[in-house]
């Protein structure tokens, strides 16, 4: 590796390996995105709460709108 991003896996039920990539953090520090290795796609979006703890979106695999498009839900 010739970068200092964090990088994560996804795993099925089976334990196979079905995404990778990097971790890629906001300006803030308080958000941070799982982009895929292959594409740059971001696949989830985390939020940094006040409380300490936080809220993720499945951004839905969507290239062309990143998040902005579609039904975007979050979860605490």
């Amino acid at each position: 590796r010739f970068n200092q991003r964090g990088v994560w896996t996804e795993f099925d039920g089976t334990g196979t390996v079905v995404g990778s990539g990097t971790r890629h953090w906001g300006e803030s520090g308080r958000s941070w995105f799982d982009v895929t290795g292959h594409t740059g796609t971001r696949v989830r979006h985390y939020q940094e709460l006040p409380d300490g703890g936080h809220v993720l979106a499945d951004v839905g695999h969507r290239p062309f709108s990143q998040s902005f498009s579609g039904d975007t839900r979050w979860t605490r």
